[in-house]
Order: C-alpha cells, then sequence, then structure tokens
C-alpha cells in the first residue's frame, strides 16, 4: 500500500462546495501536529470566500471537522502521526486516493501503516480509535 510521508495513518475524509458557514465551527486549524476548531470569521463583504485552490469556497463539514478532531487528539495522545486527506480534493494524494480508496468506502476512513481500515462515523470515538492505532 502507498502511504503519505513519514505518516502512521491515513485519514480520508470529504469536503464539499461552499463557505461552511454553518452554526458552530468553520474550519479545521492544524497547530503542533494536534487539530483545534476556530470560531468562524467572516471575511469583509466586498472579498469572497476562497476555496483551497482559490476557485472555489470549499469547507469539511462540522460532522467532518469532529471525525477528523478526535482522530488527530487521539493520535497526538497516542504518539502517532496522521496525514488527512480530501478524497474530494486529493492534489499531491491523488495516487493515494485511487490506490487505497473505493467509491463504496464509508467515511470517515482510516488506514493504519499495516492496511487494516476502521470506517464509518460510528467507529470515530476515543475508545475505538486507541484499540485501532494500538493495532488491537
Amino acid at each position: 500500500m502507498m502511504r503519505a510521508s513519514g505518516t502512521d495513518f491515513v485519514l480520508f475524509v470529504a469536503g464539499e462546495p461552499g463557505t461552511g458557514e454553518e452554526p458552530g465551527w468553520r474550519y479545521v486549524g492544524f497547530l503542533d501536529g494536534s487539530v483545534r476548531q476556530r470560531a468562524a470569521r467572516r471575511p469583509p463583504d466586498d472579498v469572497p470566500p476562497r476555496g483551497v485552490t482559490g476557485e472555489e469556497p470549499w469547507h469539511f463539514p462540522a460532522e467532518t471537522i469532529k471525525h477528523i478532531n478526535v482522530v488527530l487528539e487521539v493520535a497526538s495522545h497516542e504518539g502517532r502521526s496522521v496525514t488527512v486527506v480530501d478524497v474530494n480534493r486529493s492534489g499531491p494524494y491523488a495516487d493515494l486516493v485511487r490506490q487505497s480508496f473505493q467509491p463504496t468506502d464509508l467515511l470517515p476512513l482510516l488506514l493504519r501503516p499495516d492496511g487494516s481500515r476502521l470506517e464509518g462515523a460510528e467507529n470515530f470515538v476515543p475508545r475505538v480509535l486507541r484499540r485501532f492505532m494500538s493495532g488491537r
């Protein structure tokens, strides 16, 4: 299996078009290897929000942000690293997405270095993630 360079785990999630300005949190903030949700900051009215590629607004839905945050929090406590890959905008990870992700897979999908998979929102709770990351 192809892996992201220097990464223990790969987390596949799906972003979507739009500004993501639903109530609550707007984006994921990556700080010192961990993730913190940050309060939404509205751009000035005359400046349209920009997406990942600058083409259109793009965001992770609030539920996806929750899954990313719990994975990265558990990984931080376990001393492991995670690469988060948006299957809809995979950029430099396009080959990894083609090799490791199928349209029938449930998201979120976490891949362990040995190729084991954890998928589906119901599994993205700390207890299950700790067991999975420890190889059990």
